[in-house]
């Protein structure tokens, strides 16, 4: 196995020929009645869905209902429990198309408890609190949560043993939509030591894939790792330290990493001192071959904390919390080639003498939605920024890939724009690479020779275009 560890341009002038549309400003929520603690966007079917905390132990959520309106806020949590609230972390909530989970703590903490909650309407109605089941040995903490394709969500927890001490990541797998979860498996054992106790942590799943980023502590030395699982969280085949940083801190940071996951690629970011100030890094890691390329993108400003990432395989965008000179404000940068090159930062609110915090974003269709909280307004803002395809690269260029049949019996065909030229890469389930080739619009790629299974597929265009797609092979 073979790693690259480098450090990437801090930032370019311009990523590539793209024109930037920014919306108005939308008011989501006033903070002074509903709080505003660590506010996360979701797209719900494609509509903005907006969840957040609330101080005395409240968790409400509303959604998008015109080009200037959010609905009013409803209560998720009633007030049956005290429930753990944070700037850092606390609850998390994950969509599947119109399948929502909701994951939460109860108090106090010696005695914690994780929760769940469904809704399979877009979040209309949701069911009953679920009560995880987890070993009476476990103290929990700061739970997150996913949700495959299917329905069927993963929970990732921190567990702390009876004594407060010794935490560690683990998760759990249902196959039923949330009505029961196998067994708790650790996802980070192969990091040393213990993991960081405050920091909350990620979590992804692709198909059979579930992908957790979090910071561990060895002895101080508080790096980014990335555990990966190839059997539903069943095992982690493989732990990585993926941060450069090398950041010795004895207290908890209480800052964690984002991430996401594209099947083939794991896009992940976070907050480190390790240069001497707080910068946000970036890594991208392939999850079958785990080289993975991690550095700095950006360091102006006093300090930098709580990165949040969205995207897809080359377009990816990074919204995080920018301090100086007493001002803090939320600047959102931008990568539409893999995380090759990113933009120039934008200021989301785009008033200097604000004070903006927390901010998160999701991206669908071109767009990305971006939501922070504002301390001079007590609001929670909305915006989105979306941008034209650059120079040479159309729409029809960006949708035009396509590979079929799949399933495949013998061969199948790749369908390009008939100027482009692609690399393939084809990858057993268990990470060899089985096929690399150079392809023109209308190669067949004769896989009679491989072995019943699935295999994911990389496609690289010459203008900078990728397509992932799992294939799958029936004789």
């Amino acid at each position: 196995m073979k790693l690259i560890l480098s450090l990437m341009l801090v930032l370019s002038a311009h990523v590539l020929d793209a024109q930037i549309h920014i919306s108005d400003l939308i008011k989501v929520a006033d903070a002074q009645e509903y709080g505003d603690m660590r506010p996360r966007i979701e797209l719900v079917n494609g509509t903005p869905n907006v969840f957040w905390m609330q101080n005395n132990s409240r968790l409400w959520l509303n959604h998008r209902t015109s080009d200037s309106i959010f609905s009013d806020p409803v209560n998720l949590n009633g007030a049956d429990h005290s429930i753990f609230v944070s700037n850092y972390g606390g609850s998390d909530i994950a969509v599947s198309g119109s399948t929502m989970f909701l994951t939460y703590m109860i108090l106090p903490y010696i005695e914690a408890k994780v929760y769940l909650k469904k809704s399979v309407d877009g979040g209309e109605t949701w069911s009953d609190p679920e009560l995880i089941a987890l070993p009476d040995s476990v103290i929990p903490f700061v739970p997150t949560v996913a949700v495959d394709e299917l329905g069927d969500p993963v929970l990732m927890v921190m567990a702390y043993d009876e004594n407060y001490h010794n935490p560690e990541w683990v998760t759990l797998k249902s196959f039923d939509g949330g009505s029961t979860f196998q067994s708790m498996v650790s996802a980070s054992e192969g990091a040393p030591h213990e993991v960081c106790d405050c920091c909350p942590g990620n979590l992804n799943v692709w198909v059979d894939q579930v992908v957790t980023t979090f910071r561990n502590n060895d002895q101080n030395i508080r790096d980014t790792w990335i555990a990966t699982s190839h059997d539903w969280g069943a095992q982690y085949d493989t732990v990585l330290d993926v941060d450069p940083g090398n950041w010795n801190i004895a207290s908890c940071p209480s800052s964690g990493p984002d991430a996401i996951f594209d099947g083939n690629r794991v896009h992940s970011t976070w907050m480190s001192s390790g240069s001497g100030s707080p910068r946000i890094y970036y890594s991208n890691m392939h999850s079958w071959n785990y080289e993975f390329e991690s550095g700095i993108v950006y360091e102006s400003g006093n300090s930098q904390n709580f990165p949040r990432i969205a995207g897809n395989t080359d377009t990816i965008g990074i919204v995080f919390q920018n301090s100086d000179n007493g001002i803090s404000n939320c600047l959102f940068i931008h990568s539409i080639n893999g995380g090759e090159t990113w933009s120039e930062p934008l200021d989301v609110y785009g008033d200097s003498v604000s004070y903006q915090r927390h901010p998160d974003v999701a991206f669908e269709n071109g767009s990305f939605h971006i939501i922070f909280n504002d301390l001079f307004t007590s609001s929670i803002y909305y915006r989105e920024v979306s941008f034209n395809a650059p120079s040479g690269v159309s729409t029809t260029d960006i949708n035009s890939i396509r590979l079929y049949p799949n399933p495949v019996k013998d061969l199948f065909r790749i369908e390009l724009s008939s100027s482009q030229q692609a690399t393939i890469d084809v990858h057993s389930i268990s990470g060899e690479l089985i096929h690399h080739a150079q392809i023109l619009n209308g190669d067949q790629i004769d896989c009679s020779a491989w072995n019943n299974g699935v295999y994911f597929v990389e496609i690289r265009t010459s203008d900078g275009i990728s397509l992932n797609q799992k294939l799958v092979l029936v004789k």
